[in-house]
């Protein structure tokens, strides 16, 4: 690799016009100074050109044109691009700060052996931020667990030597690429514990009316390469069930499920930061139980509050047993019962520990 290499932002847009400004100025305002940004549009017709042609002047290269597709479009600023490290940049995603394109190039002059490396991406859910992220295996993976694309970077003879994005793929197409690098021998994917980008919800990839296309696309994937996958549809269909029971429960008949705590449990940690966290601590306030804290095992939201509420490690909870009078669990996937049982192990029974569901079991029955 060269001393400078140059690095290759391809952005592609359609109907960008409310994202894409800010999404450009965070590129300007990188210090490293070997960046080609090439704008690949799919034919907008919303003022998305207007602001592509305001910046005209600081990007390298701007293709608009009907497109088959965001995979699509990658695949042509690939072709399109000269940079020996490439990265893909939503339009409606930011860089994190103004030296993280300088910092993974010196970790791939570090790593000569490294073919991709991928940080930790900032998630905003309303006034709240989070920090996602973790290093993950080959067998993290075939459990449907993966780096994301927003935060990951990857050199240039990994589309020479692997062939370019798989277009059959609508959603999951980079998920289809870090598969075949993790199949590759040594280790060709490394994970940084840097965050890298602000991610917008609302994207392809994180609606509600996309997300389950994307899962079955990622099924296939791994089916594909691995042999077998994970049932991650009908986890995904059963977890949202229950919660949109609560929800019903909690929105039109004006109750939660906290209350049959009482009156021996007044106060309660909740494990958990994510959507179900939130509506817990409401529905705490609203039955007039006290929250504790929130246990988290992500270092990044630890010490953080959340609507008042400290965020602790869980190790906080056993170092003060009498804080609490019990525990819910607010994770909103399969390992719910797991993680419940294996909290209960570590505080011992004299702390009871309930998964969010079996709370709305028990809520639901009891107006049964």
């Amino acid at each position: 690799m060269k001393s400078n290499p140059t690095v290759s932002i391809i952005t592609a847009t359609l109907n960008s016009a409310k994202t894409l400004e800010e999404t450009i100025q965070s590129v300007r305002l990188q210090t490293y100074p070997h960046i080609e940004h090439l704008i690949i549009d799919g034919g907008s017709t919303d003022g998305t050109l207007d602001i592509v042609e305001r910046y005209r002047s600081s990007l390298a290269r701007v293709v608009s044109e009907p497109d088959d597709g965001i995979y699509d479009a990658f695949n042509k600023g690939i072709v399109a691009s000269s940079g020996e490290i490439l990265y893909f940049l939503n339009s409606d995603d930011t860089l994190a700060d103004s030296d993280v394109i300088e910092h993974f190039v010196r970790r791939f002059q570090e790593w000569p052996e490294v073919w991709a490396i991928y940080g930790n991406v900032r998630v905003r859910e309303g006034a709240r931020e989070l920090i996602l992220g973790r290093s993950l295996t080959v067998d993290d993976f075939r459990r449907g667990e993966y780096p994301q694309h927003p935060a990951m970077f990857v050199r240039r003879h990994v589309f020479e030597k692997l062939g370019p994005f798989d277009t059959r793929y609508r959603i999951a197409g980079d998920i289809d690429l870090i598969a075949r690098l993790y199949l590759e021998p040594g280790e060709r994917i490394r994970y940084d514990n840097r965050v890298v980008s602000n991610f917008r919800q609302g994207g392809i990839s994180s609606r509600y009316d996309t997300r389950l296309e994307g899962m079955r696309e990622a099924e296939d994937i791994l089916r594909r390469y691995f042999g077998e996958a994970p049932d991650l549809v009908g986890t995904e269909i059963r977890n949202n069930a229950l919660y949109r029971m609560w929800l019903e429960s909690l929105l039109v008949n004006g109750r939660g499920i906290t209350g049959i705590l009482k009156p021996d449990c007044e106060r309660v940690a909740i494990f958990g930061t994510r959507m179900t966290a939130r509506y817990l601590l409401g529905d705490l306030r609203r039955e007039g139980l006290t929250p504790v804290c929130f246990l988290d095992n992500n270092p990044h939201v630890q010490g953080r509050e959340i609507e008042g509420v400290a965020v602790r490690p869980p190790d906080w909870l056993k170092e003060h047993p009498d804080a609490a009078d019990a525990v819910i669990v607010s994770v909103e996937n399969e390992r719910d019962a797991e993680l419940a049982s294996g909290l209960r192990e570590r505080f011992g029974a004299e702390l009871p520990v309930w998964s969010w569901k079996e709370l709305a079991v028990r809520s639901f029955r009891q107006t049964d």
